[in-house]
């Protein structure tokens, strides 16, 4: 498994928040990781809980999180 890095889009492999995608937000010693969720949360994972999300690589941009807003 590799580290990952502040920006990174992962997400999350097991617990109650399993499924869920998030942004890592900041990095810590001892490969913990402060991801921000969509609701605004700010939840800490250890790296064998998170998954690094799909890049696209013909732009090596991220995938988008859902439909465009309206705004």
């Amino acid at each position: 498994m590799d580290s990952f890095g502040v920006g990174d889009r992962v997400t999350i492999r097991y617990g109650e928040r399993q499924g869920q995608h998030g942004l890592v937000v900041e990095r810590q010693p001892a490969e913990v990781y402060k991801v921000r969720l969509p609701d605004g949360t700010a939840l800490f994972f250890s790296r064998q809980s998170l998954l690094r999300e799909a890049v696209e690589p013909s732009t090596r941009l991220p995938t988008p999180w859902g439909a465009p807003s309206r705004n």
